[in-house]
C-alpha cells in the first residue's frame, strides 16, 4: 500500500508538471503541421532530369536515388514507388545480411508496416510473435505486457532473422516496375554550388559510374561513409553485444523475450525462429574479451552462465562450445544532428541511433519512412532542390514524438542497468524494477512507450517524475533519518545524471562566398573574445578548424589544479576533475596582456584577417539594420568600414553596449590587485603571484593619500597566510596597488539586424553569405539559448558565492558561509567534485548546480538542527532557509 500511495502522490505532481510539457509540445506540433500543410500548393518549375549512368538510356529520368537497401532503404523505395516515383536503389551487397541487430520489431513498428503496405513481410520467415517482455532480477520477475487489447489480433511485436526480413523488403521493392535495385558501392555525393545532384559509385565489376536525380536519400546504415556530408556525427560506443544462437530449448515464457538484469550487463533471450533462440550479452566497451583466443567463451561460461535461467542453461553452455557461434557487434549511439543540404536527405541508422536495449530502432526508422513518404507525397516535382530542402526541415520537428520518446527511454535504461555497482545506482535499479512490478498505469504506461504505441514525451516525463518520487519515497520510509535523506539525495543525483534529453538539431545554411576583396565581418575589440573570434572565423574560409592551444606557450603559464579555500584556520581543498582528460588539460594562470598578444598574433597570421588600431565611435544604421561602423584611426581621422555583419566584443567598458542590449549592471565591489577579503592568490608567472582583495563599493579607501595601504596593512594582512605575509607587506610598500571595478551585468540582448554583441564561430561557420541581415539576425537568436548551459551555470555560481562571502557578518550569513565551507570539506566525491565540475566549466549543467544548492541548504539546515531539534535551532534553520532563497 505504501508503494501505491507514494506513486499516487507522484502522479498528481507529475500531472501538474506535465501541463507545461503538453503546452510546449502542442506548440511544436502546430508549427510543424503548418510547415507540412504549406507545400500542398507549392508549384515547382517542371524540368526533365536526365540520368547519365551507363545502365540507363539517355533521356530516362530518375526522381529519387536511395543509397542503401536495408530495412529503411527498401521500405522507402517501395513506398515511393507505389506513389509512382521513379526510384533507383544502390546497395553495396544484395545478398541476405548476417546481422544480430534489427531482429526485433515492436508493435508500433508493425503498425507502421501496415501504413506502408508491407505487413506481409513478416510472413513466411518464421517470425515469432512478441507480446511483451519478462524482466528478471535477483530471482524476481516483472512482466511487461504490451497494451494490445484495442488492436486486431495480428497486431503484435515480431522477432526474426534480420536477413530474411530485409530480403522480403527488397523483393517487395523490386517487384515494382519503376523501382530499380543495383549492387554497387557509393563513394561520394556529386555536388554543384552546394546542391547534391547525384552520386558516384562503383558497380560489381569495379567501374566508377555516376547517377543523377533531383533528390538523393542516404540510408546506408550505422557504418555510413556519407554521414559527414549530411550531418554532424558524434558516435558513442558504450558497450558491445555478444551474440549466440541456442537450439533445442524453450523460453521460460513463450512470446515474451527474457531480460536478465544482472552484473556486469543485461542478458537478453528471444526467438528468431521456431527452433532457434538468440542470446545477446551486453559487455562494456572497455573490457571486451577476445573471441579468437577463447577468452570470450571462458567469460560467458564463468561470468554469464550462472545467471542464465535453468531452462536455457544447458543450451547456453552448448552454444558457447560451438565453433563460430560467438559473434560481437558494437552498440552505437548517435544523436540526430542534421546538416540540411539541397538535393540530399539522410534517415535511418546513418542519421540517428539509440541503444539497442529496447529494440526500438526499427520502430523509429519505419516511422521516419512513413513521415518522409507523407511529406514528399504532395510534391509532384522535386527539381527545385532549395525549396524541397527548406520544406523537408519540418521532418525534424514532426519525428520528435516518436524518436525522442524511444531514444531517451533506451539511453536512460542502458545507463541505469549498465551502471556501476555503487549503492546509489543499485537503488536506482531496484526502483525501476519495483516501479515496473507495480503494474497498472505504471507498467502499462512504460510498455506503451517501449512498444511504440504511445510515443509521447509528456507520458515519458510523467513516468520519470513518478519514478523519482517513488524511489525517494522508498528510501525515506518509514521515517526520514539523516542516512535516508542522504541516500535519497544521492538517488536524485543519479536520476539527473541518467536522463539525457536530445539537443535541438542544428541547421546548416549553405551559401556562396562573397567576391574576393570584400569584408564579410567586422569585429570591434581585439581582446580575448575578439581575437579568438577573428581567428576562428578566418579559419572558416581558409582550412577549417585547427588548434590554437600553443597560444599558451612561451608566456610563463602556471598550471592550476584547483583552489584551496581557507576559513577560521581550516582549509578545504577540491581538485578539478580532469582525470579523464589528457595531462595538459588543466586550468592556467598567466599575465592577461601576454595571452591577448599571442591571440592577436595568431589572428593576424591569417591572410584574410586584418587587424587595425582605431576607436569605434558608433554603428552605421540604415532602416534598423547595421551596415558597418564609424571609427577614428591612430591619426584621428574619422573613417567608415562596411560589412554585412558586425560583431561587438569591446569589453566591459563598451561604448556600443546601449545600441545592442538593455544595459543594467551594478558595482558590487572593487578588486584590489594586491590581496582579497575574500582574498585570492594565484601565480601569474614562475616568479610572480597576483593577490586580489574584495572591498565593498560604499567605502573604498583612496590609494593616493595612503588610506588603501593602511587598510591593507591593518585589516587584510592579518588574514594572509604566514608564508605570503612578508611578500604581501613588501608589495604594499612598492606602490603596487591598483583598483578595478568589479562589474555584474546580466545578458539582455536587443537583436539588431547586421550586428551582434558577441559571436559564435560554430553558428557562423555554415553561413557563407551574410548579406541578408534580417535572416542572419533571426538565425543567430539561437545563440542566446545555446550559450545558457555554460553561461547561466557559471554566472549563477559566481553571483551566489559573491553574495554569500561578501555579505555582512550577521549570524545567519555566518551559518551560510560555514555550511558552504563545510560542504566543500566533505571531500572528494559527489559533493566537492560536483562543485569543482561546475566551477571549472567542465560540466556546465544548471540542473547539477541546482542539485548542489539544494544539497548545500539541506546540509546547512541539518547542521543547525543536530543533535536534536529545539525551538531556537528550528528558528535559526528557518532564517538560514530564508537567506538561502534570497541568495
Amino acid at each position: 500500500m505504501g508503494d501505491h500511495y507514494i506513486v499516487g502522490v507522484a502522479g498528481v505532481i507529475a500531472s501538474l508538471s506535465g501541463l507545461v510539457f503538453l503546452y510546449y509540445n502542442s506548440l511544436v506540433r502546430f508549427r510543424g503541421l503548418r510547415k507540412l500543410q504549406r507545400p500542398a500548393s507549392m508549384e515547382f518549375p517542371k524540368e526533365k532530369c536526365v540520368n547519365k549512368t551507363e545502365n540507363y538510356e539517355a533521356g530516362e529520368t530518375i526522381d529519387v536515388i536511395i543509397v542503401g537497401a536495408g530495412v529503411v532503404g527498401a521500405a522507402l523505395a517501395y513506398s515511393l514507388g507505389k506513389d509512382e516515383r521513379r526510384v533507383r536503389v544502390i546497395e553495396r551487397d544484395l545478398n541476405a545480411p548476417e546481422r544480430m541487430a534489427g531482429e526485433g520489431l515492436m508493435p508500433g513498428g508493425y503498425l507502421k508496416l501496415i501504413e506502408l503496405g508491407l505487413e506481409d513481410c513478416v510472413d513466411e520467415i518464421e517470425a515469432e510473435r512478441m507480446l511483451g517482455f519478462v524482466l528478471q532480477k535477483d530471482g524476481k520477475e516483472a512482466p511487461i505486457i504490451f497494451p494490445l487489447q484495442k488492436f486486431e489480433s495480428h497486431v503484435a511485436g515480431r522477432t526474426f532473422r534480420n536477413g530474411f526480413f530485409v530480403q522480403k523488403f527488397r523483393n517487395k521493392a523490386a517487384s515494382l516496375h519503376n523501382v530499380s535495385l543495383e549492387q554497387g558501392t557509393v563513394t561520394s555525393l556529386i555536388e554543384e554550388n552546394g546542391t547534391v545532384k547525384g552520386v558516384h559509385y562503383k558497380d560489381k565489376s569495379g567501374r566508377l559510374l555516376s547517377a543523377y536525380a533531383p533528390l538523393t536519400v542516404v540510408c546506408d546504415g550505422s557504418f555510413s561513409n556519407l554521414r559527414r556530408s549530411l550531418c554532424y556525427p558524434k558516435v558513442d560506443i558504450p558497450s558491445y553485444y555478444v551474440g549466440l544462437v541456442l537450439t533445442n530449448c524453450r523460453l521460460p515464457n513463450e512470446n515474451y523475450p527474457t531480460f536478465i538484469l544482472e552484473e556486469p550487463g543485461p542478458i537478453l533471450f528471444y526467438r528468431i525462429s521456431s527452433t532457434e533462440i538468440r542470446c545477446l550479452v551486453d559487455v562494456p566497451s572497455q573490457n571486451v574479451p577476445s573471441v579468437s583466443n577463447g577468452e570470450m567463451a571462458h567469460y560467458l561460461r564463468t561470468q554469464v552462465a550462472p545467471k542464465v535461467p535453468p531452462e536455457l542453461y544447458t543450451a547456453f553452455i552448448a552454444a558457447t562450445e560451438k565453433k563460430g557461434n560467438i559473434r560481437t557487434a558494437p552498440i552505437r549511439i548517435m544523436a540526430a544532428a542534421p546538416r540540411p543540404t539541397p538535393g540530399a536527405f539522410m534517415i535511418g541508422d546513418a542519421f540517428n541511433m539509440r541503444h539497442a536495449i529496447t529494440a526500438g530502432g526499427m520502430t523509429v526508422a519505419l516511422s521516419d519512412v512513413v513521415l518522409l513518404r507523407d511529406l514528399l507525397r504532395p510534391l509532384h516535382d522535386l527539381s527545385d532542390a532549395s525549396a524541397v530542402c527548406e520544406y523537408l526541415e519540418s521532418f525534424y520537428t514532426l519525428r520528435k514524438p516518436m524518436s525522442s520518446t524511444i531514444n531517451i527511454l533506451a539511453n536512460v535504461l542502458q545507463k541505469v542497468f549498465r551502471g556501476p555497482s555503487d549503492p546509489a545506482m543499485k537503488a536506482m535499479q531496484q526502483t525501476c524494477f519495483g516501479y515496473l512490478r507495480l503494474g497498472g498505469v505504471f507498467a502499462h504506461g512504460l510498455s506503451a512507450m517501449l512498444s511504440g504505441l504511445c510515443p509521447h514525451p509528456l507520458s515519458l516525463a510523467f513516468h520519470f517524475i513518478s519514478l523519482a518520487i517513488y524511489g525517494v519515497g522508498r528510501l525515506l520510509l518509514p521515517f526520514p533519518t539523516p542516512k535516508r535523506l542522504w541516500n535519497a539525495a544521492k538517488f536524485l543525483w543519479v536520476v539527473l545524471n541518467s536522463i539525457e534529453v536530445p539537443k535541438r538539431s542544428s541547421v546548416n545554411k549553405n551559401g556562396n562566398h562573397e567576391a574576393a576583396g570584400t569584408t564579410d565581418i567586422i569585429v570591434v575589440g581585439v581582446d580575448v573574445a575578439g581575437a579568438a573570434l577573428a581567428y576562428a572565423l578566418g579559419k572558416v574560409h581558409v582550412a577549417g578548424r585547427t588548434s590554437s592551444a600553443h597560444c599558451l606557450d612561451g608566456i610563463d603559464v602556471q598550471p592550476a589544479l584547483g583552489p584551496v579555500v581557507y576559513k577560521d584556520g581550516k582549509d578545504a581543498t577540491f581538485t578539478f576533475p580532469v582525470r579523464k582528460f589528457e595531462p595538459h588539460v588543466v586550468a592556467k594562470c598567466f599575465h592577461n596582456g601576454r595571452f591577448v598578444q599571442r591571440l592577436r598574433e595568431k589572428a593576424a597570421a591569417l591572410h584574410n584577417v586584418c587587424l587595425e588600431q582605431g576607436t569605434v565611435t558608433s554603428l552605421i544604421e540604415e532602416n534598423g539594420t547595421v551596415k558597418g561602423v564609424h571609427y577614428k584611426d591612430q591619426s584621428g581621422r574619422l573613417l567608415t568600414a562596411h560589412a554585412p555583419f558586425t560583431v561587438v566584443c569591446d569589453g566591459c567598458f563598451s561604448n556600443l553596449r546601449r545600441s545592442l542590449c538593455n544595459r543594467k549592471y551594478e558595482h558590487y565591489g572593487e578588486l584590489i590587485l594586491a590581496e582579497p577579503a575574500p582574498i585570492l592568490f594565484y601565480p601569474l608567472s614562475s616568479t610572480e603571484t597576483r593577490c586580489l582583495v574584495d572591498i565593498p563599493s560604499r567605502h573604498v579607501p583612496l590609494v593616493s593619500d595612503g588610506e588603501m595601504a593602511h587598510y591593507l596593512k591593518t585589516l587584510v594582512a592579518p588574514k594572509v597566510l604566514p608564508e605570503l605575509r612578508t611578500s604581501f607587506l613588501s608589495a604594499i610598500e612598492k606602490e603596487n596597488i591598483r583598483v578595478m571595478a568589479n562589474r555584474i551585468m546580466a545578458a539582455a540582448p536587443c537583436p539588431t539586424s547586421g550586428a551582434f554583441l558577441i559571436g559564435d564561430a560554430d553558428l557562423l561557420r555554415p553561413l557563407y553569405d551574410l548579406s541578408n541581415a534580417s535572416a542572419v539576425c533571426e538565425y543567430l537568436e539561437s545563440f542566446y539559448n545555446l550559450r545558457k548551459p555554460m553561461s547561466s551555470t557559471i554566472n549563477t555560481l559566481a553571483n551566489v558565492l559573491q553574495l554569500v562571502f561578501s555579505a555582512p557578518s550577521d549570524p545567519v550569513t555566518e551559518n551560510i558561509q560555514q555550511a558552504c565551507f563545510e560542504y566543500l570539506r566533505l571531500g572528494r566525491g559527489v559533493f566537492a567534485d560536483g562543485v569543482a565540475d561546475t566551477f571549472s566549466g567542465l560540466c556546465p549543467c544548471p540542473f547539477i548546480l541546482a542539485f548542489h544548492f539544494f544539497a548545500m541548504v539541506i546540509y546547512g539546515v541539518c547542521r543547525l538542527l543536530f543533535p536534536l531539534p529545539s525551538p531556537k535551532r528550528m528558528w535559526n534553520a528557518a532564517k538560514l532557509l530564508w537567506v538561502s532563497i534570497f541568495c
